[in-house]
């Protein structure tokens, strides 16, 4: 029977092994396509980070920047007097006020209505009694709720502008620490090391070592 070359076993392409340049064009084709996917994901994601506006917390961490001092100084004064805490942040209180001021456009004019109604001496329970009176209420227990909870707003529209120095933690304090990754609250890194609990062994002169 006549030999034909067509059916020839050596004739198939997967018995003919691949030349040199061929392997090198597959191992080139392979090793580039992690790096047109890396910058193809990379190009997705500029697209959608230039789309998407500016978080709402990064926004109105940069309004509270741009407020006036005097401004900042007033709502942290109605803000000491509403939660009966003197001793809170400034810079918190600026953000509290730009996030309130971004979600409703009338906040700083009914703001400022809550602000005069502030009376020297007066409690929070008689502020907050005035606020209801002069149909303030809501906004009062909103900067109420943001102090102690460090958040403003509900949903998805609620904006953090603070955590460690939120005031609900003040409450436990003496038995809970802020919840953190860490047992000791937040940058806990900070502080003195706890004592170990055993004496101080200093080697005698000459023994280190030995």
């Amino acid at each position: 029977m006549p030999h034909d070359p067509a059916v020839s076993p050596s004739a198939s392409p997967e018995a003919a092994p691949s030349s040199p340049s061929r392997r090198r064009v597959l191992l080139g084709m392979a090793s580039a396509a992690p790096a047109v996917g890396l910058l193809g994901a990379a190009a997705l994601s500029s697209h959608a980070l230039a789309a998407d506006p500016a978080p709402a917390g990064t926004a109105a961490t940069a309004a509270s920047a741009e407020l006036e001092p005097a401004t900042v100084a007033a709502f942290l004064k109605l803000s000491q007097a509403l939660t009966a805490h003197a001793d809170i942040s400034p810079t918190t209180a600026a953000r509290i006020y730009a996030a309130l001021c971004r979600q409703d456009q009338g906040a700083a004019v009914r703001i400022a209505t809550l602000q005069g109604l502030q009376q020297p001496g007066q409690s929070a329970a008689t502020l907050q009694q005035a606020a209801d009176a002069h149909g303030l209420g809501d906004l009062a227990r909103a900067i109420v709720r943001a102090w102690y909870t460090g958040t403003v707003g509900t949903g998805q529209g609620a904006v953090v502008v603070a955590y460690a120095e939120a005031l609900m933690y003040r409450t436990v304090s003496d038995g809970l620490i802020v919840p953190t990754y860490g047992n000791y609250g937040p940058i806990w890194w900070l502080g003195e090391p706890p004592p170990l609990g055993v004496p101080l062994i200093v080697p005698a002169a000459g023994k280190v070592g030995a």
